[in-house]
């Protein structure tokens, strides 16, 4: 079955990748993550995760994931992000109810803590 959405990362951390697995086992929407970089994983990954290996810098790795995408939407992300409950959820009942092209963003925490992400904004 193809996937609803693609999560892709340049990885070199594989002791991490089953967190951000398991942070993502309540959705109900389909995902697939795509590890692109040189650092395999010891371990036989979920059917949802896939491991490209590559010697290039992650800027490449990234657009090899990109590239490697099944899904009808994308995410980057860094290797060592977790999602809260449901986000992949909420972030898909959000960016299907507008009809035209859109980015939608979640809010990045650390530690249970907001981030500072004023700097963002572009409004």
């Amino acid at each position: 079955m193809k996937p609803v959405i693609s999560i892709y990362i340049p990885a070199l951390r594989p002791n991490l990748w089953l967190r951000l697995y398991e942070s993502l086992l309540g959705n109900k929407v389909s995902f697939e993550i795509i590890f692109v970089g040189h650092v395999p994983p010891s371990y036989k990954l979920p059917q949802e995760m896939r491991y490209i290996y590559s010697p290039v810098k992650p800027a490449q790795c990234a657009e090899i994931g990109l590239r490697n995408c099944r899904g009808e939407y994308c995410i980057f992300i860094p290797d060592d992000v977790i999602f809260a409950e449901k986000s992949l959820d909420i972030l898909y009942e959000e960016v299907s109810s507008y009809n035209d092209n859109v980015l939608v963003s979640s809010i990045p925490y650390l530690d249970g803590e907001r981030l500072d992400f004023s700097y963002y904004n572009f409004w």
